[in-house]
């Protein structure tokens, strides 16, 4: 955990110590039983100003509970003088002013707006919320803290109704199977003829499920182990449909480490660096694209919530000509690129054979910060 937390922070970290910041070893921050909370933070936002004192009260009260919360503020001010007068308020430790790091940080857990409160297990350096504002305000007390994922055996328990009215006990009748957790309602003008697909299908499968239940997630979870494999939903429904309709020989719809550039990929563009192989979009590209990606994408799909980037090659979607025009990029193929759009960034690979090898030393240089981007936006 250590080595991980300082590849995020630094190896150290900065507390108060009277009228001066002392270091502080990042690796004090690890261990079995602790939280540390990144709080992204301005003195110049009025919800953070708003909120830092009771987040203050809340770190206090967990120290005279004996609960191990660090929190470590990652500041948005707009210069080092702001992010010291903001940061003498505080209680707790403090990421050095760094624009570069804090991006860095922003992007990896996705901070559209501040205040933001983010925890991650001080053990194992997963991320246990992204929630954390949220979760002050509404348990000021902090009698869940540090608000980890519940269990599925905890959200779905007692009885399911089934279609004919009879009850079933939720942890027998789900186990061993695949369940979908389906959401609807009869006056959606769709969703007769998305229940009527649903059911044909589910109906050819022994090892699948459906059952009433309240709303608490849409996800697809695997019993006994309860795995949970959350479904994106877009904002345009056609996206679920369009799995029950064409893709029933992929279900349960695992995510994968390659993926066609189609409209379903928008949000991935949207929120994280892609990369992308351009091809002509027949048959045999599709199959090279695939084989040449999949070796360096299987790397980074096995970060799981730490992967950084993800792969897709570029077939004859119509997506892919908007990508291209939005990212100024040559109409040629093959075209290797990765695409930051959350950094307004694009990287092109200057390669005109694109191997396994070439894909595996661009994905290297773009971890390690040593390829040259393109701005889509100049400077301002």
């Amino acid at each position: 955990m250590a080595k991980k937390l300082e590849s995020l922070l630094g190896a150290h970290i900065l507390r108060q110590a009277g009228d001066s910041l002392e270091q502080v070893p990042v690796g004090s921050l690890c261990g079995a039983g602790r939280v540390v909370g990144l709080y992204f933070s301005a003195h110049w936002c009025p919800p953070c100003r708003n909120f830092t004192p009771l987040l203050i009260d809340f770190y206090k009260n967990r120290e005279k509970s004996g609960d191990n919360l660090e929190i470590v503020f990652v500041s948005w001010d707009k210069d080092e003088a702001s992010f010291k007068e903001y940061f003498s308020s505080m209680p707790w430790t403090a990421v050095p002013f760094d624009p570069k790091k804090k991006a860095k940080l922003t992007k990896k857990y996705r901070v559209q707006g501040i205040p933001k409160l983010v925890l991650i297990d001080g053990d194992t350096g997963k991320l246990i919320t992204c929630e954390g504002y949220s979760c002050v305000i509404n348990d000021k007390d902090g009698q869940e803290f540090p608000w980890r994922p519940k269990k599925v055996q905890e959200v779905i328990q007692g009885k399911l109704l089934r279609s004919d009215r009879t009850e079933v006990d939720a942890m027998e009748s789900l186990k061993g199977k695949t369940v979908c957790l389906y959401f609807s309602a009869h006056w959606v003008s769709w969703s007769s003829i998305m229940c009527t697909t649903a059911t044909q299908y589910i109906g050819s499968q022994r090892q699948a499920s459906i059952a009433l239940y309240p709303p608490i997630l849409f996800s697809l979870l695997t019993a006994p182990d309860f795995v949970i494999y959350v479904v994106y939903i877009h904002l345009i429904i056609l996206h679920i449909f369009f799995y029950f309709i064409f893709l029933y020989q992929e279900f349960p719809w695992h995510p994968k480490p390659v993926n066609e550039l189609t409209g379903n990929a928008a949000i991935q563009l949207n929120e994280s660096a892609c990369l992308v192989l351009f091809t002509e979009g027949e048959d045999e590209d599709i199959e090279w694209a695939t084989e040449v990606l999949t070796e360096a994408a299987t790397v980074e799909h096995n970060k799981h919530e730490d992967q950084e980037l993800f792969f897709f090659f570029g077939g004859d979607d119509e997506i892919c000509d908007s990508v291209r025009n939005f990212a100024k990029l040559p109409d040629t193929c093959p075209l290797l690129v990765i695409l930051d759009f959350p950094e307004q960034k694009v990287y092109k690979c200057a390669e005109k054979t694109i191997t396994s090898e070439v894909v595996k030393d661009f994905v290297r240089g773009y971890l390690g910060e040593t390829l040259e981007p393109l701005l889509l936006r100049g400077p301002e």
